[in-house]
């Protein structure tokens, strides 16, 4: 409908990701994947959770870019200090979180 290739690119990206990680041998879908991940490029054994957990130098080399304004903070500086991120991330990825905890944005 627009033509704009970005949105072409993002529909690829999004079907590939459901062939590659959520399709099933027999031609379906599942609805979501296991949280069991590799916590660095390189390890060998897989963790709990572990790509869930950002250290505040990933969240910042990620969000460089400046908070509008005029203001000396980055994007990346706000988020960890908003969401209150430790240095090495504020969750172990072999722990797993019980129900009822809430995430306050």
């Amino acid at each position: 409908i627009t033509k704009d290739p970005l949105y072409k690119e993002i529909v690829e990206d999004i079907l590939l990701y459901m062939t590659r990680d959520l399709g099933d041998q027999d031609g379906g879908f599942y609805s979501g994947e296991d949280a069991d991940s590799l916590p660095k490029v390189g390890d060998k054994q897989k963790r709990e959770g572990a790509f869930c957990v950002w250290s505040a130098k990933e969240v910042q080399e990620l969000l460089k870019d400046p908070l509008p304004g005029g203001a000396s903070q980055t994007q990346g500086d706000f988020i960890v200090s908003h969401f209150g991120i430790k240095e090495d991330g504020n969750v172990m990825p072999q722990q797993v979180l019980q129900h009822g905890v809430r995430m306050h944005l």
